[in-house]
């Protein structure tokens, strides 16, 4: 199998799109996760990267999704501001 990734952005129907998307596998998406901007504050299940061209946010989206609860252990990635990117 060819690697694959799910890429989460902030549209709203991104949660349409996942069901919609796990309906045609038949099961929840077993592979990478990858997020843009604030949806990885709000994804539910496991990040594996995410990504930001507005690294500034990424500490209160940090924040945020820890007070709610999901899991940790990602990479975060941009393009500026090294020392706000890393892991969380």
């Amino acid at each position: 199998m060819t690697p694959s990734a799910l890429i989460l952005g902030g549209a709203s129907c991104v949660w349409d799109d996942v069901r919609e998307l796990e309906k045609l596998i038949g099961h929840e998406w077993p592979g990478m996760v990858i997020a843009a901007n604030d949806i990885g504050a709000h994804w539910p299940r496991r990040l594996d990267h995410w990504c930001s061209l507005h690294p500034i946010n990424l500490a209160d989206w940090r924040e945020e999704r820890a007070r709610r609860g999901r899991p940790g252990r990602y990479r975060t990635w941009s393009n500026e501001h090294p020392q706000l990117v890393g892991e969380g």
